[in-house]
């Protein structure tokens, strides 16, 4: 950190003033109460105020020390950058997220056989509009509910900023219109194909500080760190991979994971224009959302005859929970031992109950195991294949996630 350096001491200040003061005038007094003193005293008093206030002044323009509006001048001046401000959740029209439907036939069932005008500004929420704690969404233009239509896309914002206003897929189903001949029945629903994940907080000063430390070496280099420098700038945006030749010899894959490992078509987007700014000639980047690995397992359990239903659901439960425990804690090192997951099973689950547990050839609890790949919106082909081996590889662009665990309860010997 740069720091103004003085030649003087501030104990010395009063004495050298004094000491010119006598070679200027000859022999003065040097008594505490004497003219001289006191004029020595008050005019040191002074300069050494004046040299700590201009030391923490220029300590406060450091980008270390700079908080609040001094970093964002800094930012600006030194680095040409501007704070992130608060964002609302939005999704727009042509991502054909958000609509407005009707389970059976037409709008115009649902309306007299009239087209249904439905107005900017109608709430759509995740819980009924009159509940407190609610995240609130509006829509941002008017529309017309076709009468021969069955589902109408929107656009729509947060009413709030931040993170907390992002919603998972599925979650927007409540809405506060009423305009229509059968509201009195809520026979028009809503609902969200995909997460909203774009709100965000306002940048803070220590992740903004944090991005203006790498901003420099970045922008020099204008390598990977770069690239991911741009992308997670992108609000909404909780992990980067960058995987060189992704797309063939020249190209840079940048895989965005999301809240909840999901991408929408927006945050792609915006990530894409992002790291298009910074590509180098001859270098393609493409961004694109991370797969979904999901892991489904069939197990069979031995159990004493004439349980309870609820001494079987706890068995279930509590395999299941084993389960997706020791699978999460192993996606970071980005490989599923199936006989790991076993061990800690046989190990951990009360067996009072339980008389023992089906086995697989490859050693395993499990009788089937598949994995099912997805990405956020199916540009790869779902498909289900068995796992023979007893590992489970995860790529750099893959991310686990809970599938299905089939418990299937056998009363009676192995």
């Amino acid at each position: 950190m740069a720091r103004p350096v003085f030649t003087i001491e501030e104990r010395r200040i009063k004495n050298n003033l004094f000491g010119n003061m006598q070679k200027r005038f000859g022999n003065i007094s040097d008594n505490k109460d004497s003219t001289f003193s006191t004029f020595s005293e008050t005019i040191g008093d002074e300069l050494n105020l004046l040299r700590r206030e201009i030391s923490q002044g220029f300590e406060s323009m450091q980008l270390s020390n700079a908080t609040g509006e001094t970093l964002d001048k800094v930012a600006m001046e030194q680095y040409g950058l501007l704070r992130r401000p608060a964002t609302y959740a939005e999704t727009y029209l042509e991502e054909a997220n958000v609509y407005f439907y009707v389970e059976e036939g037409r709008f115009g069932d649902i309306n007299g056989e009239n087209n249904i005008f439905l107005p900017a500004g109608t709430q759509i929420s995740v819980k009924p509009t009159e509940m407190e704690s609610n995240l609130i969404y509006e829509t941002m233009y008017d529309y017309v509910l076709d009468v021969d239509a069955k589902t109408q896309y929107c656009a729509v914002r947060s009413i709030n900023t931040g993170y907390n206003s992002n919603v998972d897929k599925n979650s927007l189903t409540f809405h506060d219109f009423d305009s229509y001949a059968l509201a009195n029945q809520n026979k028009l629903k809503v609902t969200n194909r995909f997460a909203i994940l774009n709100g965000s907080d306002k940048e803070s000063d220590n992740i903004f500080r944090s991005r203006l430390n790498n901003f420099l070496t970045a922008a020099v280099n204008l390598n990977e760190d770069w690239v991911t420098l741009k992308a997670i700038m992108v609000p909404g945006i909780t992990e980067i991979k960058i995987l060189a030749n992704y797309f063939g010899i020249g190209s840079l894959g940048v895989v965005v994971f999301g809240s909840g490992r999901e991408s929408s078509d927006q945050l792609i987007e915006l990530v894409q224009n992002r790291v298009t700014e910074i590509a180098s000639p001859g270098t393609s980047i493409e961004v694109v959302g991370g797969i979904t690995v999901y892991v489904d397992f069939d197990i069979r359990v031995y159990i004493k005859s004439n349980l309870s239903i609820e001494a079987r659901d706890e068995i279930v439960n509590n395999i299941k929970r084993f389960t997706y425990q020791v699978m999460e804690n192993a996606e970071s090192s980005g490989v599923i031992h199936l006989m790991e997951i076993s061990r800690f099973i046989t190990s951990n689950i009360p067996g009072n109950n339980i008389i023992g547990l089906g086995k697989k050839t490859n050693g395993s609890i499990f009788e089937k195991v598949y994995q099912r790949k997805t990405d956020r919106f199916n540009s790869l082909p779902e498909y289900k294949e068995e796992i023979l081996s007893s590992d489970i590889l995860l790529g750099d662009d893959e991310r686990i996630a809970f599938g299905i665990v089939n418990v299937i309860l056998e009363e009676g010997d192995l």
